[in-house]
């Protein structure tokens, strides 16, 4: 009798442990810096464009957060949960989630009607030497499907955070 009552507490304890409102790691980046890359072709001597400008510009101004804003990731499952997202540090949260497997290097934020994917690297702080978290965004495919006349080789989002690595 006192086995079956152990063998229940321990599947008891084991289901109140399991519970999916249960935050088990968070992780907080704020964006330091959004920062544009626009690969083109090599230009021809008479050849001059301002697509690079047009398309950097767009990229800032599309940009889901600015600097100051800020991504609270809440791991509820091994591989995801609830994400958080500031567009700026005075604005509202919006609420939405994201995935990442365990050892990956990009993740998924899915909010306000949208999905982006993030490659995970880092960059190094010239000044302390310290590298950081740099979520960047690949904008190629939607760039050159909006200017198919342009040669756009690569558009780049990278989100630097002010989180260490």
């Amino acid at each position: 009798m006192k086995k079956w009552v152990a063998i229940w507490a321990l599947a008891f304890a084991v289901a109140a442990c399991s519970d999916d409102s249960d935050v088990f790691y968070t992780a907080r980046y704020d964006v330091a810096q959004v920062v544009v890359k626009v690969t083109l072709p090599p230009l021809e001597d008479s050849q001059d464009s301002d697509i690079s400008a047009l398309v950097s510009q767009d990229v800032l101004e599309k940009a889901p957060v600015q600097s100051g804003g800020s991504y609270l990731l809440e791991y509820m499952r091994y591989d995801g949960g609830t994400l958080t997202v500031r567009a700026a540090a005075d604005t509202a949260p919006v609420v939405g989630e994201f995935d990442k497997q365990p050892g990956a290097s990009a993740l998924t934020f899915r909010y306000d009607g949208t999905e982006t994917e993030y490659a995970i690297k880092s960059y190094t702080d010239e000044d302390s030497g310290i590298a950081y978290v740099m979520f960047t965004a690949d904008l190629t495919a939607y760039y050159q499907a909006l200017y198919p006349d342009e040669n756009i080789v690569e558009v780049k989002r990278m989100e630097l955070t002010s989180t260490p690595q």
